[in-house]
């Protein structure tokens, strides 16, 4: 068996234990990154949305007020 047995007594090899070390380290950053990186794309795509919404009421509130003075209406209360 290549790597040794616990049992034995026989430790891994360097090259395996420095890789897991590695692994150890980076994976932290890495799991907190990608965090990271879905927090924000959730934020942007919502910030995305929100400016869209604000978009068309403004569109809407441009568009409709000429009709309204020329017909004399109020706009409707929600």
């Amino acid at each position: 068996m290549r790597g040794g047995n616990r049992e034995s007594g026989v430790a891994a090899p360097p090259n395996r234990l420095a890789t897991m070390e590695y692994i150890s380290v980076l994976l932290p950053s890495a799991a907190v990154g990608t965090i990271f990186y879905f927090a924000m794309r959730a934020i942007f795509g919502a910030d995305r949305a929100e400016r869209a919404a604000q978009a068309a009421a403004e569109n809407e509130m441009t568009h409709s007020a000429p009709a309204q003075a020329a017909t004399g209406q109020l706009p409707a209360k929600n």
